[in-house]
């Protein structure tokens, strides 16, 4: 899609996120991939976004900033991020015997006195979660577990939270 074509920007941007961003974007919430992949996953839809703007590199410059704000668009690693902290937040809203909920209890506050494993660093869903949580400040302690269910339980407070956080990614 160029800029000729007579469909209006905001409905080639929509049809953008209904066909291709669902596609990239499907069952997010439990990916745990590296730094990187998601630099890459937002370089491409950079580019996706200047081919259905009409711009093309030698002819037209623009910044990522106002490229985003164009489109009026956000980071795809921003909502990945998101929908990652959705599922969390789903979880510690479920009862407290749910399995989901033990694990987390196991791995927030069970698995301290454990030692890790000596191969090379894998990264999944909790380290990516705990990763994300030092970005915003120091890690879960059990205490803080606690609180956040106890705050979890009120859905808009929880989405409060959950935006507060993200903020600080």
């Amino acid at each position: 899609m160029s800029r000729r074509t007579k469909i209006p920007l905001k409905t080639r941007l929509r049809l953008y996120n209904a066909y291709c961003v669902s596609i990239m974007l499907y069952n997010c919430n439990s990916w745990a991939v590296p730094k990187a992949m998601l630099n890459k996953l937002d370089a491409s839809h950079r580019i996706h976004f200047r081919t259905i703007i009409g711009h093309r590199w030698p002819k037209s410059l623009i910044s990522n900033q106002a490229l985003y704000k164009l489109c009026n668009e956000q980071l795809l690693s921003s909502k990945v991020a998101k929908q990652r902290w959705s599922m969390v937040a789903h979880v510690l809203r479920m009862n407290p015997d749910a399995p989901a909920q033990r694990a987390l209890d196991f791995a927030f506050i069970g698995s301290q006195p454990y030692k890790p494993r000596l191969v090379r660093c894998c990264t999944n869903l909790l380290g990516t979660t705990c990763a994300d949580l030092k970005q915003a400040g120091p890690g879960p302690t059990a205490r803080e577990l606690h609180c956040l269910r106890q705050r979890d339980h009120d859905k808009a407070h929880s989405l409060l939270l959950l935006y507060n956080i993200i903020v600080y990614l």
